[in-house]
């Protein structure tokens, strides 16, 4: 994720543009383990138009570390979590 959007340009004094500096470009690399799971990839997809926030992130990474699939083999019963970490993005 950068810091920030175009900072040259007529582009960026337009009111898209003040809202691209203000919200950068983010690129998802995604697992190889998590790329087969096609609900997952499927939300992805679906939330790549959808304007996000630095609190949509926050609270993902929140959900991804709380994830009890990382915290080891016993805790591997479920995918809820993974799922809501990438749930569709409310549009309000």
């Amino acid at each position: 994720m950068g810091d920030h959007g175009l900072r040259f340009g007529q582009f960026r004094s337009t009111r898209v543009g003040q809202v691209e500096d203000n919200n950068p470009a983010l690129f998802v690399v995604v697992p190889e383990k998590l790329r087969n799971n096609y609900p997952i990839m499927n939300m992805l997809q679906e939330n790549s138009k959808q304007l996000i926030s630095h609190f949509d992130l926050y609270a993902s990474f929140v959900d991804i570390a709380r994830n009890p699939m990382l915290t080891g083999p016993a805790k591997r019963k479920s995918t809820k979590k993974i799922q809501r970490v990438i749930a569709c993005v409310n549009e309000n």
